[in-house]
């Protein structure tokens, strides 16, 4: 690994100004780029870029009016400057101070021929971090898709039928707790709805959903068929991208029968008594986030929330340095004990 050593400067952002800082970091892309920084509708044919630079330098900081703003990453000897990354519109408010890492893109579809090789990290003290991916498919690269899963997860429900944009995509015959794999779709909005096998038409949830791009998310049905029709799909992010110094682990209540509980991670075979919860007080359909673990084997053991009653486990699982893992509590078919967790190892 190489440190690369960026001067920032202290001064305040000029009034109604956004100032920019961007650093080439993606290796996969060892070449130098010409970025246009440009108002959405501009043509960059007649332009000069705003920058040069080959991986491992920085352009600016420049400063430039607050508004909307289009980022576009180009090969030098293109000379059609078609992009191979292009932000689509960007809002950059006043007094924000940026610094934009150019990555390589390890999103949805990545690696794919048509896919841009690199994707935007920006981070500014009172905006937050944010990732811009390729927006605007072209002559050299298509749009960054979006993907999704889906779940039966409601223990007292029979099996279903899934209708995602008035049938355009179906997922047929879905028994509990079936998961499906990873669908790529276009980023947008989708209508989602779920049937009984048994009564076609009669729609226990109908909503929309919205998927935006190069991001992976898990559509589930989780509760009680009479929560289902309450209060519809659950659904959560799912961020795949792997630690070089752990394991990611994600722990997600969906045992609807179970209450409030809390969760042990110890290490295999040691048992929970006089171990503290690694999580306490989780409740239904709480996702507790990723968290990192060391590679090793472990035990995860579920108790009535206070106590040391076990209501699932101990579950041996092993993870490794570079896993990406997903563990989800769930009841028995029919709903209620005995309970029990799916380990989901992400692709």
């Amino acid at each position: 690994l190489d440190a690369v050593v960026i001067t920032n400067p202290t001064t305040p952002v000029g009034a109604g100004n956004v100032r920019i800082q961007a650093v080439h970091g993606a290796p996969n892309v060892a070449i130098p780029v010409d970025v246009y920084v440009t108002g959405p509708m501009d043509d960059i044919l007649p332009m000069m870029p705003t920058g040069t630079f080959d991986f491992g330098q920085d352009i600016g900081p420049v400063e430039v009016p607050a508004g909307d703003y289009r980022i576009r990453v180009v090969v030098p000897a293109d000379a059609t400057k078609t992009p191979v990354f292009d932000s689509g519109t960007v809002p950059l408010p006043a007094g924000a101070d940026f610094m934009i890492v150019a990555v390589q893109n390890t999103n949805v579809g990545a690696g794919a021929a048509d896919q841009s090789p690199i994707s935007l990290f920006a981070t500014a003290d009172g905006v937050g971090d944010l990732e811009l991916v390729h927006s605007v498919t072209n002559a050299n690269v298509t749009a960054t898709p979006s993907a999704f899963r889906a779940a039966h997860f409601s223990p007292d429900t029979a099996p279903v039928n899934v209708l995602i944009a008035n049938g355009a995509i179906t997922l047929n015959n879905v028994s509990y707790p079936q998961i499906t794999g990873f669908t790529e779709v276009d980023a947008a909005t989708y209508n989602v709805k779920i049937e009984l096998v048994s009564n076609p038409g009669a729609y226990a949830i109908d909503e929309d959903v919205t998927l935006t791009a190069g991001k992976r998310y898990s559509v589930f049905a989780a509760d009680y068929t009479a929560g289902l029709v309450a209060d519809g799909l659950f659904v959560f992010e799912d961020d795949l991208r792997p630690l070089a110094t752990g394991a990611k682990v994600r722990i997600v209540h969906l045992a609807p029968g179970a209450g409030l509980v809390d969760i042990y991670v110890t290490a295999q075979g040691a048992g929970i008594v006089g171990a503290t919860p690694a999580i306490a007080g989780v409740d239904f359909k709480d996702d507790l986030g990723y968290v990192q673990l060391a590679g090793d084997d472990y035990d995860i053991t579920v108790t009535l929330a206070g106590t040391q009653n076990i209501a699932i486990g101990p579950v041996p699982v092993t993870v490794v340095d570079g896993g990406v893992y997903t563990v989800l509590a769930r009841d028995a078919a029919g709903g209620g004990a005995p309970f029990d967790v799916e380990l989901i190892v992400e692709p």
